[in-house]
């Protein structure tokens, strides 16, 4: 009895077998005659990742950095529409007063106080509210 066989089959059968082997119980490790590509091309992996954290870190900063700035004007136009709507109450004050509307010196008087009130209140609203565009610049 005589078997056939083809040799050329059975040395590839075997590079194949023989190589799955080696990658599936190492998978870390290429298979041989393969180091330095595989070095290579994981440091260029690795270059690539490092740059995509990188990028990742900037936009967050950015994000947050955004997030606070739109805080910020947020809180600066609030307090400029509470400026605003005390300030045109002045000038209504400052209207009455001076057309003499009013006769009375009390009449005046209240006029002032409040006025003086609502000027105290601009004040303070400027001093407790940072106000400096330049900072958001």
């Amino acid at each position: 009895m005589e078997i056939e066989y083809d040799l050329s089959s059975l040395i590839a059968w075997y590079n194949i077998t023989g190589r799955n082997r080696s990658i599936s119980n190492n998978p870390e490790k290429p298979p041989s005659g393969l180091e330095s590509d595989y070095a290579a091309e994981e440091a260029e992996w690795h270059d690539i990742s490092e740059k995509i954290r990188s990028g990742i870190r900037d936009i967050d900063a950015v994000t947050k950095s955004t997030k606070e700035s739109v805080s910020h004007i947020q809180t600066m136009d609030d307090a400029l529409k509470e400026m605003q709507i005390m300030l045109i109450r002045m000038l209504e004050l400052a209207t009455q007063a001076s057309k003499n509307v009013n006769d009375k010196a009390i009449d005046r008087k209240a006029l002032d106080r409040e006025f003086q009130q609502l000027k105290r209140e601009v004040d303070r609203i400027a001093e407790s509210v940072d106000l400096d565009w330049n900072q958001m610049l």
